[in-house]
């Protein structure tokens, strides 16, 4: 299948759950802090939402609430996509996500999670160490997810 004008060939066209992004497209992701994420409900249209994200060893951490539609939709269907915008450049990642709210994970993502979208979270006044972080996620409600790359699509 030929690439359409102005867009590369797929960079990977496997489905595999352990594909790694390349180095252009991890690059691409750290410049970067904004995604789209699309979900979907549960008559199967899709929920879309514009969320920080960060990019840790084993995949792409977005901060949800554990009452949001984001999360609930993942728990029915995990197949979700994000669009990460440069410009005119995009990134288009197709995974699986993963609800990781289990504590000790959940803070110790979390907090490496907030660490790149926010800072050292000083000037923000957050906790980060210890149980008062952990007791500021447990008020919010706050959880993440994993979103594990199966197909990325990167056009300039």
């Amino acid at each position: 299948m030929a690439a359409l004008p102005g867009m590369t060939r797929p960079a990977a066209t496997s489905r595999s759950p352990e594909m790694e992004l390349t180095d252009e497209q991890r690059a691409y992701l750290d410049r970067n802090l904004l995604c789209i994420l699309a979900t979907s409900r549960r008559d199967g249209t899709p929920q879309v939402s514009t969320l920080h994200y960060s990019v840790q060893d084993d995949g792409i951490y977005i901060g949800v609430g554990r009452t949001s539609a984001k999360w609930h939709n993942v728990g029915r269907q995990p197949r979700v996509a994000i669009v990460v915008n440069e410009g005119r450049a995009q990134l288009v990642v197709y995974g699986t996500a993963e609800q990781v709210g289990d504590d000790p994970e959940r803070v110790d993502r979390y907090r490496a999670h907030r660490t790149q979208t926010h800072g050292k979270g000083g000037e923000l006044g957050l906790p980060q160490e210890g149980d008062a972080f952990r007791e500021m996620l447990d008020a919010g409600n706050r959880a993440l997810l994993r979103i594990t790359p199966e197909r990325v699509l990167h056009n300039e």
